[in-house]
């Protein structure tokens, strides 16, 4: 049966690839201005820093995925998009919620309730803590783009920023009738729809858009000694938008979300207690455990425009609950199960003042940002077989309020001589407490009960500054010094036998990079080179009952850059890919006797790369085939601080054929179509990788329906 998949998963690429000619080029970041249009840098459109920018004048690396790109490629979590930027790399941490991301060789977060070293934005509001935050399929519907900036961006977003942001924006109301249909179907049972209904309620004043989306799947993994499937998913999300057009300078958006997850189990195994020839589409374990996620979340956005300048007031309420229950030792060993609940409200308000007139050769923009998160946990960790009479409970609770505010600032002025000279300032300050109590139960008798109670507080100021030269040939070069900043934070009791503060991990970033539009409308290069030096770096070690905790290691230096070539061959025909690299190394960590210098940091593939191609085609009237085929490599990964455990490199394909129509679209679609067998995530259990293997082939049907 696989081998048969497997002849036909060939077939199908073959398709694909006759369809799109034999044309093969590196590209990374794709938009279209018609069904048969060409991308050129000036034409793409980017908002990731914080003002709409072409491409050509974003001195940074920067990707775009758009609404198309989203539809044709079925782009439906955060997953989908690994291997798709240029050193952006996911991994999923054990089910079908969580993700870790990284960027340029740092890791966005491993352990709930910690810093982020990668900002995740949705619709211009942070999550504070991504990992907690529904950071999985979502946010993934009605979407207007996806946008990664690359680099520290400690001046424009602050903590939270020191490898670059990740911006999801879905689509806001419009002033005309419009609505969609989507259903979806795919094998491992998957069932998929979503709707939307945009509708103007006063004419050119008030219009609301209202979207909705529902996915039920088995997971991918059989659990052979509970007789079910690992990580299902169930989720059902809604959103609401409401567009108020006050006057000719005027406006207000409002937002109103509800996300409701009931995804079960992890799908992670002990790979050297499973063994080498353990079957990967099964996981052993003897606890039925889910990853439930609830999320209500609100916001207002205020635009107005002066003569000289934008004025913008985003202001967020985000308030979210996290359910875990899992197998601490990951095997069907009945040592216990742990039991874990999260409750977070977070707060954030920004107000910038941003230029606005394209005459003058300044751009500049100024503003003010506050957060404010309260926590609060419960830690059930049970230890023993259920009835057996020294069975024992370790109980955690605690809770936690981490806050702060910013200025900030970012200005560029361009010369006549075709020189553009700017930078920028943050000046930032936050605090962190937590408590948290701990104790055991045995027999009905609590024992050693500990209890703590930390705080902390930073005060930082980062800068950036940059020189870029315009060429009359449509060539743009650019040097810049920008930093960033991971926030430091606090363990608990429920991590580690003491609580601890931990520093924050700052980064200073040195970058050179050019932007050239081929000739013609052909294409455009994108290039970047960089360097990082990162101080401080955070680690997570496992502490009490597996419980991950983060730590300082000291230094790291990353080196690597990003290559994107686009290349428009014929109309309808493009050939797109990224190619990104990093070597990334710890250059001072010492823990005890234990020496790291010179290893590499752990989580990060050194390569990263996608190559795409797509076709575009009229074949009736109004009536367009499209065919895209994308193969992505991973390089190798290092699961472990001594780098004694490894994930050989690998390689994905996915394939798109479609028929497009004005009021409807079809695709068939594969991910994996190779059936690739991999480790996609592993987290150090002692001296053992507890591991996860990746998505296997999947494949299905979407019907769109659109008016």
């Amino acid at each position: 049966m696989k081998q048969l998949v497997k002849r036909l998963a060939h077939a199908a690429l073959g398709l694909v690839l006759a369809l799109g000619g034999p044309a093969l080029a590196l590209a990374d970041e794709t938009a279209t201005t018609d069904k048969q249009g060409v991308a050129t840098l000036d034409s793409i459109v980017v908002t990731a820093g914080k003002r709409q920018e072409s491409l050509q004048e974003v001195d940074a690396s920067v990707s775009l995925i758009t609404d198309e790109d989203v539809e044709v490629e079925r782009i439906e979590s955060v997953h989908d998009l690994e291997g798709r930027l240029a050193n952006f790399h996911v991994q999923s941490a054990g089910g079908h919620t969580n993700s870790f991301i990284s960027v340029r060789g740092v890791v966005g977060q491993t352990v709930p309730m910690t810093p982020s070293g990668v900002g995740v934005y949705l619709d211009d509001v942070t999550l504070i803590d991504p990992l907690s935050s529904l950071l999985s399929s979502a946010y993934f519907f009605d979407l207007d783009r996806i946008e990664l900036l690359r680099g520290p961006q400690g001046t424009l977003y602050g903590r939270n920023a020191e490898a670059g942001v990740l911006v999801i924006k879905t689509k806001d109301p419009e002033h005309k009738l419009s609505g969609k249909v989507l259903g979806e179907v795919g094998n491992y049972d998957k069932y998929m729809g979503s709707a939307v209904i945009n509708a103007p309620l006063i004419q050119d004043k008030l219009a609301v858009r209202l979207a909705a989306s529902y996915l039920k799947q088995d997971g991918y993994h059989d659990n052979v000694y509970l007789g079910n499937t690992a990580a299902d998913a169930d989720e059902m999300n809604v959103r609401g938008k409401l567009l108020w057009d006050i006057g000719p300078a005027t406006s207000a958006l409002l937002t109103i979300e509800n996300y409701h997850v009931r995804d079960g189990a992890q799908d992670m195994i002990p790979l050297a207690i499973a063994g080498p020839n353990w079957d990967s589409s099964k996981v052993n374990t003897d606890v039925d455990g889910h990853e439930n996620r609830d999320m209500s979340a609100y916001s207002l956005r205020l635009n107005h425009q002066l003569d000289f300048a934008e004025i913008v007031s985003i202001t967020a309420f985000r308030d979210g609950k996290e359910m875990t229950l899992g197998d601490p030792d990951f095997w069907s060993y009945r040592t216990g199960y742990a039991d874990f609940e999260l409750r977070q409200k977070q707060f954030t308000q920004e107000l910038r003042l941003v230029s606005n007139d394209d005459s003058s050769p300044w751009k500049w923009l100024t503003g003010a940002y506050y957060f404010h998160n309260d926590l609060n946990f419960d830690s059930f960790y049970h230890i023993g077989p259920d009835g057996v009479e020294m069975e024992m409970d370790m109980i955690t609770t605690g809770g936690g309020v981490n806050q702060g505010a910013a200025l900030f600032g970012d200005v560029e002025y361009a010369f006549d001589s075709g020189w553009r000279l700017g930078g920028g300032v943050r000046g930032q300050y936050y605090k962190d407490e937590m408590d948290s109590t701990r104790y055991y139960e045995l027999m009905g008798f609590k024992l050693d009960e500990q209890s703590g109670d930390v705080s902390s507080d930073y005060t930082h100021l980062m800068g950036k500054l940059k020189l870029a030269y315009d060429f009359a040939c449509n060539l743009t070069v650019y040097g810049l010094v920008s930093q960033g900043s991971r926030a430091g934070g606090i363990t608990s009791l429920a991590q580690t036998d003491k609580m601890h503060d931990y520093d924050p991990e700052t980064a200073t970033n040195y970058e050179l990079g050019l932007k050239y539009q081929l000739p013609g409308g052909w294409g455009y290069v994108d290039l970047s080179m960089f360097y990082m030096d990162i101080q401080d770096l955070q680690v997570s070690t496992t502490g009490l009952g597996g419980f991950q905790y983060v730590s300082n290691a000291g230094k790291a230096r990353n080196i690597g850059g990003e290559l994107g070539l686009r290349l428009n061959l014929l109309p309808g025909l493009s050939a797109d890919a990224s190619i990104g690299y990093v070597d990334a190394v710890m250059t001072d960590y010492k823990d005890g006797d234990l020496d790291y210098a010179d290893n590499t940091v752990p989580k990060v593939p050194d390569i990263t790369g996608m190559i795409g191609l797509q076709y575009r085609r009229e074949v009736l009237r109004e009536k367009f085939l499209v065919a895209r085929a994308n193969y992505s490599y991973i390089g190798k990964t290092y699961w472990d601080l001594a780098n004694k455990h490894e994930e050989d490199p690998y390689s994905l394909v996915n394939a798109t054929l479609g028929l497009e129509a004005d009021w409807w679209k079809v695709y068939l679609w594969g991910k994996n179509i190779f059936d690739q067998e991999y480790i996609r995530n592993g987290l150090m259990w002692g001296d053992t990788v507890v591991g996860a293997y990746g998505d296997p082939l999947t494949f299905g049907v979407t019907l769109q329906l659109e008016f």
